[in-house]
């Protein structure tokens, strides 16, 4: 299947189902992930909709209790995005805008039926009185996921009594350049969890200078917008301060408005600095939230590598023979959650690092095309 529009350029988006089973296993969804981003053709963006079959979105009933489903929402998350991440390095569509929203009412997807682009819904998702099932945009998809009655309570909790709220203040950091897969989880899992701010320290240019490929780095105007517009595409409703921070720990170090700081498994270390410094100070402790990493391809040694890079790190120009169809993603998407040496984990990530090479690499080949 190759989905193109025949014209310019034109976003494409999948609609897919957000049930307690994908939330716990959300293996079932990545052919469907992988393969419809890779076969796609003459698209400008690719975007997710996750909605759930049903009276209430699961999404909505997540957040109402993020502090006890954070591990969950963020592996789910974590997990989609790097079935779309290897997907980008494979197609060679690394800059390629990709986002992963969840309809928390009918208005994202009404909105969806006056935009412009291509639709993909899978089967079952939607009622067949949706507006969005007889546009003429819109194409169907059958799925092969396990059953679901869409029904989204979890329970009686026996700690609901003594567990804390979420925490109203969050805050994260990070360079934000070239914004790709795991700036996205970082951003995504923070929101979901604050309640009244979420802060986000933005590498100053200052500390990038010496980082490689360094003329290729955004500016900090370019980041800040491009972090702001992700998170109001994610529906944000509680207050935004991106702010410039000239040295590593930024306002975590002094703020006493801040209750939280979520980081990747790679920069718990950072984490736990900012604890220290504010011990220092004289400052409470802040209670860490711990996203997974997304794999990236560690071992490019240029924009496409050959088949002799890693398997699951390394991205081929054409597929491995014996490998195609829903096969074919597994060859590509790298788990680390077994990784857990924070060195290591800094080799093998998705990096600004990577994608500035990959950049440079094409600019050498003559074949860079903003």
């Amino acid at each position: 299947m190759s989905l193109s529009s025949g014209h310019e350029a034109q976003q494409l988006s999948l609609v897919l189902p957000f049930t307690k089973n994908l939330l716990y296993d959300p293996s079932p969804l990545y052919p469907t992930l992988y393969n419809t981003f890779v076969q796609a053709v003459d698209i400008a963006s690719f975007t997710v909709i996750f909605t759930s079959p049903g009276i209430e979105e699961l999404y909505d009933v997540l957040q109402l209790d993020a502090r006890r489903h954070w591990s969950d929402f963020q592996s789910f998350l974590g997990k989609v995005y790097a079935t779309l991440g290897a997907a980008q390095w494979r197609s060679r569509k690394v800059l390629l805008p990709v986002d992963v929203l969840f309809a928390r009412s009918d208005l994202l997807l009404e909105q969806l039926v006056n935009a412009e682009g291509s639709i993909l819904v899978a089967d079952g998702v939607l009622p067949d009185s949706s507006p969005l099932l007889t546009s003429p945009r819109t194409t169907r998809l059958q799925l092969s996921i396990p059953s679901s009655t869409g029904d989204s309570s979890f329970g009686v909790d026996s700690n609901v009594e003594i567990r804390p709220p979420p925490p109203p203040v969050v805050a994260l950091g990070g360079t934000f350049d070239h914004l790709h897969p795991a700036h996205k989880l970082l951003l995504q899992s923070s929101l979901f969890l604050a309640t009244r701010k979420l802060i986000i320290g933005i590498t100053a240019p200052s500390l990038l200078v010496n980082k490689s490929n360094a003329a290729l780095v955004e500016s900090l105007e370019v980041r800040t917008r491009n972090v702001e517009e992700f998170l109001r595409r994610c529906g944000a409703k509680i207050h935004l301060r991106a702010k410039e921070i000239n040295d590593p720990l930024g306002p975590t170090a002094w703020d006493e408005d801040i209750q939280a700081l979520v980081v990747s498994r790679e920069t718990v270390a950072g984490g736990e600095m900012v604890n220290a410094k504010r011990r220092e100070n004289g400052l409470g402790q802040l209670e860490l939230f711990i996203v997974d990493v997304i794999a990236g391809p560690s071992h490019l040694s240029g924009p496409a590598p050959t088949e002799d890079a890693e398997e699951g790190v390394g991205i081929e120009k054409t597929p491995r023979e014996g490998v195609e169809g829903e096969k074919e993603w597994e060859e590509w998407v790298k788990d680390l959650s077994k990784v857990v040496d924070e060195n290591q984990l800094k080799q093998l990530k998705m990096s600004s690092t990577t994608v500035r090479q990959w950049i440079a690499d094409l600019q050498v080949e003559g074949d860079w095309k903003r």
